[in-house]
């Protein structure tokens, strides 16, 4: 429909449609109720399928980040994210609740 009355290539259609989800979503809102450390687990947990929490990974991610990851904090920042709706747990999998969101982040900054 929008491409019928605006004229619009589908580039520029779905950079509309993608606008329309960040407002309707209010992504901007919800990424000022998480701290540093939740976007950081968030991309962690989502990236590390297997769940495993070594103190290699661990270390690594409190080096790439500049904040001291550590087991309690990734589960803290879980019950937080789901909480607020943002993942859900199916077994040892994680998901993504809000579609858009995650590449919202990763244009923040």
């Amino acid at each position: 429909m929008f491409l019928l009355a605006n004229k619009e290539n589908l580039v520029e259609a779905i950079e509309f449609i993608s606008d329309l989800i960040i407002v309707d979503g209010n992504f901007e809102r919800m990424s000022q109720s998480l701290n540093k450390t939740d976007k950081v687990i968030l991309h962690f947990i989502l990236s590390n399928k297997d769940r495993t929490y070594t103190e290699a990974s661990l270390s690594k991610l409190s080096v790439t980040s500049n904040i001291k990851i550590t087991s309690s904090k990734i589960q803290t920042s879980i019950k937080k994210l789901k909480y607020k709706g943002i993942i859900s747990q199916r077994g040892k999998l994680f998901y993504m609740e809000v579609h858009g969101f995650l590449k919202y982040l990763d244009n923040e900054t």
